[in-house]
């Protein structure tokens, strides 16, 4: 593709290939930037999986002599909206990138070098800025801070080569400290203490090197949630409570990853549905049952994949057909 030419990728009605148009100073293509499951061949080819002929996005840019991205480049979709410009420098992102949302709205600016994150990355939500933080070769370090729709500071804390580290800090969007505690290279360590919106300390637990035991309260200061870490990974049970004090959830974790029995409860106390995990993944029995304690749907599962299922309330038990996810 010759520096500076912009291509259009479209898919075939009665084929799975789409081909490069050449349309003038834009390209549109589906497959790097959508992940829709495009693959490029030789600058001249896109295969694609989707249902319908579409436009994907436009893009913009311009390759050297190598074959490499360098110089202005911008991504628009399919409604032609700006979602990404920026610069490349011999295959590498180079300079300051921004973000855009479908509502035209920035969502992040940062710069980058070769490639790799450096400087302050802001971050934006509603034309507000909502949080910004500091990297260098690619990872954060530095300062971090979050904020309030209001602009209030709602977190600040700082990194150290991509771990939270020091002492860090949350407020109330009314400007009073919720919480409060310290990080060791990503683990928290020592008293964390946490105050609800009038300044009244809630309770307070310990770490040591991010073992330990860890709760949150609601602001009524019943407890909302409590869960066991250690080495910086839940690891044992966690549960979750309601406002009311009711039962909302409890599992087991293992390093990380749910491993055991999971159950869910409604606000009234019900049981709505039971998981069994392994090793992160749903195995086994997944049931669920309706607010009059009728089971209404019973899945089995085998390392993450649903083997067989049942609606006992459906004629002959069948349950209704999933519906097929499409990706455009």
């Amino acid at each position: 593709m010759p520096a500076g030419w912009i291509m259009r990728v479209s898919r075939r009605a009665t084929g799975s290939l789409a081909r490069w148009e050449s349309i003038g100073l834009f390209a549109i293509i589906g497959a790097l930037e959508l992940g829709c499951g495009c693959t490029i061949y030789k600058g001249e080819i896109v295969r694609c999986k989707t249902r319908r002929n579409v436009v994907l996005a436009y893009i913009r840019v311009c390759v050297d002599k190598a074959g490499r991205y360098h110089g202005p480049y911008s991504y628009r979709d399919r409604k032609g909206r700006l979602i990404t410009e920026g610069t490349h420098d011999r295959g590498h992102r180079e300079g300051v990138w921004k973000s855009w949302g479908g509502d035209g709205d920035l969502q992040e600016k940062g710069a980058y070098h070769r490639s790799k994150r450096v400087g302050v990355w802001r971050y934006f939500s509603d034309g507000k800025l909502s949080s910004q933080d500091s990297w260098v070769g690619g990872e954060m370090h530095g300062p971090y801070v979050a904020y309030h729709p209001s602009g209030k500071v709602a977190w600040r804390g700082r990194y150290l080569r991509g771990r939270k580290h020091f002492v860090w800090k949350r407020w109330h969007a009314n400007g009073r400290l919720k919480s409060r505690g310290r990080f060791v290279h990503g683990k928290r360590h020592g008293q964390w203490v946490q105050w609800d919106a009038n300044g009244r300390v809630l309770g307070r637990f310990h770490l040591n090197r991010g073992t330990g035991v860890v709760r949150v309260w609601h602001e009524n200061g019943r407890l909302k949630a409590q869960g066991a870490r250690r080495r910086g990974k839940w690891h044992g049970d966690r549960t979750w409570w309601y406002s009311s004090g009711k039962l909302q959830s409890r599992c087991h974790y293992d390093q990380d990853r749910e491993h055991g029995r999971s159950v869910y409860h409604r606000r009234d106390g019900s049981i709505a549905e039971e998981f069994h995990y392994r090793d992160g993944r749903k195995h086994g029995r997944h049931t669920k049952w309706n607010k009059d304690g009728q089971t209404i749907r019973i899945e089995m599962y085998r390392s993450g994949v649903v083997v067989s299922e049942e609606c006992p309330l459906r004629p002959n038990g069948r349950c209704a057909p999933r519906r097929p996810v499409v990706v455009y």
